[in-house]
């Protein structure tokens, strides 16, 4: 089974969150291949130049620094 771009993505940005932390806290990543594309303020504008680049579900957009939502039980299902 191929591993998802959010999957590819998500473990390129735990390898490197650190330093993109320390230095890009706030801004949203364009992310494809385990690339940053490009970093952005907006995360609309992120995710709209994903989709005309890209196409749907072939990028991810991640906001550098931001937790991971607790959802307890939910997020079980």
């Amino acid at each position: 089974m191929t591993a998802s771009q959010v999957e590819i993505n998500h473990q390129a940005y735990l390898d490197r969150h650190r330093h993109l932390e320390d230095e890009h806290s706030g801004k949203f990543a364009l992310m494809r291949d385990g690339k940053i594309i490009n970093l952005y303020d907006d995360p609309e504008q992120a995710f709209r130049d994903g989709i005309s680049e890209y196409g749907e579900g072939e990028f991810s957009v991640k906001e550098i620094g931001a937790q991971p939502i607790r959802l307890g039980a939910a997020s079980l299902i």
